[in-house]
């Protein structure tokens, strides 16, 4: 990460309340479990899927929008049903020249670009 932070605010409050936020959503994140990953790429998936779920679909309490709308990223609330859609988009997918999933589909679900970004997350970074 880079940036120039203000020493003022600093506070490693802001990553432990992340921490316990993922680890409340997603099981194989909770201590003394046996609900791991047992491949690297489905644990990705799944964080993939709550930092989806989070950012886009749960209203934060005390903003009472979510973290998207705040930011300007999206003007409305999204439903699993169009996370649900943005995964399916993904399915049209062809093969590399070294095997890996690259994107051929749209990019744009729900009014939003998600450009690279997306490709990056759902397709292994090769986007061809």
């Amino acid at each position: 990460m880079e940036g120039s932070a203000d020493p003022a605010h600093i506070s490693t409050s802001y990553v432990e309340r992340g921490s316990l936020t993922m680890r409340m959503h997603l099981r194989r994140f909770t201590r003394l479990t046996n609900a791991f990953s047992k491949e690297v790429e489905n644990h990705a998936y799944a964080v993939a899927l709550h930092m989806m779920y989070y950012n886009f679909a749960r209203p934060h309490f005390k903003l009472r929008v979510t973290p998207a709308m705040a930011a300007g990223v999206s003007d409305r609330l999204w439903e699993i049903s169009d996370i649900v859609a943005l995964v399916e988009a993904q399915e049209n997918v062809g093969r590399s020249e070294t095997g890996r999933q690259w994107h051929e589909g749209a990019r744009t679900v729900a009014g939003i670009d998600f450009g690279r970004a997306l490709v990056l997350v759902c397709c292994d970074g090769d986007p061809g």
